[in-house]
């Protein structure tokens, strides 16, 4: 579970820049900064894919500078906020990378566009949709 939050703030870290969306070739500029919700997350080490859940996903709110990660316990209504990460970000072409605490990663956006970010590392795939 550690590793999937971590994997999930570095992910989100990555929302903060902008760049082409890769799947339809679409050369418009969509932006990164904004409200993010989680929707699903795809291990690399075994393929197998979480959904979030539908009442409680994790949240994401990009500014230009920084990322703001709210995790929630319940998997429904009520949601109770448990923990709120802030992360630092850097984007260069297609990769950003973050630094919090003193740990710095890389993600790839594979996709971003009005309603979707996608994000790769050697963990696998991050998907949030606004």
């Amino acid at each position: 579970m550690k590793n999937m939050k971590r994997f999930l703030m570095c992910m989100i870290l990555a929302l903060l820049t902008s760049c082409s969306d890769d799947d339809n070739g679409d050369s418009t500029e969509a932006s990164i900064l904004g409200e993010w919700k989680h929707y699903s997350t795809t291990l690399a080490d075994d393929n197998e894919t979480f959904f979030a859940a539908d009442g409680c996903p994790s949240e994401l709110s990009i500014t230009d500078t920084d990322v703001t990660i709210k995790d929630y316990i319940d998997v429904t209504p009520p949601c109770e906020r448990y923990d709120i990460s802030f992360l630092r970000y850097e984007i260069a072409g297609n990769v950003i990378t973050t630094t919090s605490d003193g740990i710095t990663e890389s993600f790839t956006i594979v996709t971003l566009n009005a309603t979707t970010l996608r994000l790769r590392n050697d963990d696998g795939v991050v998907e949030y949709r606004r």
